[in-house]
């Protein structure tokens, strides 16, 4: 029963990266041996077990890894429970697990409801399989024994009473108790509908608090019939053991483990993102004004989206104005009310001239969030890695239409000519807007007209002397459909090449890009600045193996055509690249 989680998560680990022939030694221990785990005995880089570890056990831990030594790291895969189920016109509302106890063990009296306070009936009771989870379970902490025999100290656990129906599944379990008046049966709970029957609150003890289990993707330490599976993971372990737990309680993990009905950190996040979202959508929230260009408002709801579901209700509302000026304008004559600003660009020399004097009195926070980029791309059989910019302008402008003038491509056999195909944007693409102010003409008459950003790749893919121009956000990570043009920057030895990276985005070196800000009124409420600086670094703060707030908001800025240029955004776009192109050997042998 234990195995079986991390077997299965194993399996989803090994077929995602490739590591089929990778094996990683693990130790099963209800007890949790941790003095064991810690010996140079065990040669085990992880330790799974069911349970927490308790104020004994934590003093354990101690004493096997002193608190100056290195200490094994704790990794909470889920939580799996069990839910007490009775027929829904018992009086019964909750059970102590002495009370369950002596409902299901086997030997001495059958008990019936009125010796709990519920109606003139015997109880009849309704478990699933043998071997099941929730069996074993129930009966550790409901049917534990201790007593003196010859002279002896027995311990252990009681079976359950001889007439217990053991159901096929949990449907069946909650079809045989609504259907009987006297029943009482348990089952893991995952989601099954539970009409016609009446979940228990149950208690540790007699006396001590009853609860309720919450039905829901909520992880509750304090319902007694509820335990975690917990890897430890040894300070000693190599890499692909730590890569291997910290797999375990992310997405992909947590969706192996939500299958086998554990309730996991991911899914818990995911439910409070979502109720807070109801909220926003509810009109909750306290409210933040912006004021920007008009286009910002599909990103600011985008991100506001990205904020609530990741940590509070705001309601951001977004006034749209025509021009930078009028933006600007809104922003200072607000006094706050307008508490975020955003811009396409930092304030043009029109506007500082109308309303520099009060900008700089005001001296609102500037955050640099992200950037629109225009990639210039070509058909992967061209050898060309760059072109200047006046090159550019030159094929788009149908001045240069033959590879063979520029060289390098492999295109164009000696003698031949190799015609350019240009593919261009439609005119409202504000990819298209970016190269114009670059004098690159994407609508001329030499240039073939399409949609959209994917019908250019896609047409760039199947023409070897294709050429186009997209937005950059549009660009899938590891694409080799198509190659990603450089732009050359200066000429002879002074020469540079700059591909458009977040990096140079940044920088501002790659002159096919708008950079986008943000800026934050000084008498803003605590609530938009904590939104701002959520924003500005991608929501990077917030995240976890089990919540990746990173990913998700960087994916809400290029959803809107923008890259973030947060450095923790521009690191993660980085690493991606690395792994994709890693990949690729990898794809290739396989294929072999």
């Amino acid at each position: 029963m234990l195995g079986e989680p991390i077997l299965e998560v194993g399996k989803a680990f090994a077929s995602g990266r490739g590591r089929n022939g990778a094996t990683l030694s693990f130790a099963l221990d209800y007890k949790a041996n941790l003095g064991w785990f810690a010996s140079s005995a065990a040669p085990f880089d992880v330790i799974a077990r069911y349970h927490y570890p308790d104020s004994k056990q934590a003093e354990m831990l101690s004493d096997c890894f002193p608190k100056d030594s290195p200490q094994p790291t704790v990794f909470g895969v889920g939580w799996r429970r069990v839910v007490v189920i009775v027929n829904g016109n018992n009086t019964v509302q909750k059970l102590a697990l002495s009370q369950l106890g002596m409902l299901l063990k086997d030997g001495g009296k059958r008990t019936d409801w009125q010796a709990l306070s519920g109606p003139v009936s015997a109880s009849h009771c309704y478990s699933e399989k043998n071997g099941s989870w929730s069996c074993d379970l129930v009966r550790r902490r409901c049917m534990a024994f201790t007593e003196q025999r010859a002279g002896y100290l027995l311990s252990g656990w009681r079976e359950f009473r001889d007439d217990m129906q053991k159901c096929a599944d949990a449907e069946e379990v909650i079809k045989k108790v609504k259907a009987d008046g006297g029943g009482i049966g348990f089952f893991q709970y995952t989601s099954q509908p539970l009409l016609g029957v009446k979940v228990l609150a149950i208690a540790s003890e007699t006396g001590s608090t009853f609860v309720a289990p919450k039905l829901d993707s909520v992880i509750q330490e304090d319902y007694p019939l509820a335990e975690p599976l917990v890897f430890y993971l040894h300070p000693k372990a190599p890499p692909l053991a730590s890569e291997f737990c910290e797999f375990a309680v992310g997405p992909e993990g947590s969706a192996v483990a939500e299958k086998l009905g554990f309730v996991t950190p991911c899914m818990q996040k995911q439910a409070e993102g979502k109720a807070r979202l109801a909220e926003m959508k509810s009109g909750k929230g306290e409210r933040i004004g912006s004021v920007g260009v008009l286009g910002g408002q599909k990103v600011a709801g985008a991100l506001a989206t990205e904020y609530v579901r990741a940590k509070a209700v705001v309601q951001v509302g977004f006034n749209a104005v025509d021009s930078d000026t009028a933006a600007m304008g809104g922003f200072l004559g607000g006094e706050g009310k307008q508490a975020l600003l955003l811009l396409n660009d930092r304030p043009s020399v029109q506007a500082m001239a109308a309303l520099g004097e009060r900008w700089e009195q005001v001296k609102p926070t500037e955050y640099l969030l992200a950037a629109r980029g225009a990639a210039i791309i070509v058909n992967p059989a061209n050898q060309l890695g760059a072109l200047t910019q006046d090159q550019v302008r030159g094929i788009f402008k149908g001045e240069i239409a033959d590879w063979g003038i520029l060289g390098g491509t492999g295109l164009a056999a000696s003698g031949k000519k190799a015609p350019i195909t240009a593919y261009g944007l439609p005119a409202g693409d504000p990819v298209s807007a970016i190269l114009q102010q670059e004098g690159v003409l994407v609508q001329s008459h030499q240039v073939t007209a399409t949609k959209d950003s994917a019908e250019v790749l896609a047409a760039v893919a199947a023409d070897s002397q294709g050429i186009g121009v997209v937005d950059l956000a549009a660009l899938p990570v590891g694409d080799k459909s198509v190659r990603v043009l450089a732009i050359q920057i200066g000429s002879g030895n002074k020469a540079e090449l700059v591909p458009p990276t977040p990096d140079n985005l940044k920088n501002a070196m790659y002159p096919y890009a708008q950079r986008v800000y943000l800026y934050v009124h000084p008498q803003a409420s605590d609530a938009a600045k904590d939104f701002a600086k959520f924003v500005a670094t991608c929501g990077a703060a917030e995240a976890t193996l089990s919540a990746d707030t990173l990913k998700t908001t960087m994916d809400a800025y290029r959803k809107n055509g923008l890259i973030s240029l947060a450095e923790a955004a521009i690191d993660r776009a980085a690493k991606e690249a690395f792994d994709a192109a890693k990949a690729e050997p990898a794809k290739a042998e396989t294929k072999k």
